[in-house]
């Protein structure tokens, strides 16, 4: 077998070739890092969204005591708070506005508007669901968690330890 020490001008690449194989390389994985930033802009804006929304329903039971607490005061117009941390969701603030509008006979309602806002970002940019309603009598839930009476048993029946 014989070895061709000599080899023939057109074997390999030429420097020209190299270097347009590599620019294309390259336009290929700008684009391609380009996609993975912008995914994880998304994630991260998805993630801040999902968690305004739930802290959204938390500051519903919030808003509520304060409106109770601001009304039992004396006051009846609309009702603007500002910017406060929002409790256990670091990195999130809110702000409310509230105004009366006439519920049921003798128990008035509000239509309320909570913005979560993301910290250091102004205040259109927060994530607003628009005026909601809610009436000032406590829910279901807050009436069981403050009551302190014991429930009865039905038709005069006896319980183990009456007996």
């Amino acid at each position: 077998m014989k070895l061709n020490r000599n080899p023939s001008p057109c074997a390999g690449f030429t420097l020209v070739e190299l270097l347009v194989a590599f620019s294309i390389l390259l336009v290929g994985m700008t684009g391609i890092v380009g996609l993975f930033s912008a995914g994880l802009n998304l994630a991260r804006d998805a993630e801040v969204e999902l968690d305004a929304a739930a802290a959204q329903a938390e500051l519903q039971d919030l808003v509520r005591e304060r409106l109770r607490a601001l009304t039992r005061d004396g006051g009846d117009g609309e009702i603007h708070l500002e910017r406060e941390p929002v409790p256990g969701r670091e990195g999130l603030e809110y702000a409310v506005d509230a105004m009366p509008y006439p519920g049921e006979v003798g128990k008035p309602g509000w239509l309320v508007r909570i913005r979560v806002i993301p910290r250091g970002a102004a205040e259109d940019e927060g994530y607003d669901w628009g005026y909601l309603p809610m009436s000032l009598r406590p829910s279901f839930e807050e009436l069981v968690r403050k009551s302190s009476s014991r429930l009865e048993p039905l038709d005069g029946a006896k319980t183990e330890r009456q007996r």
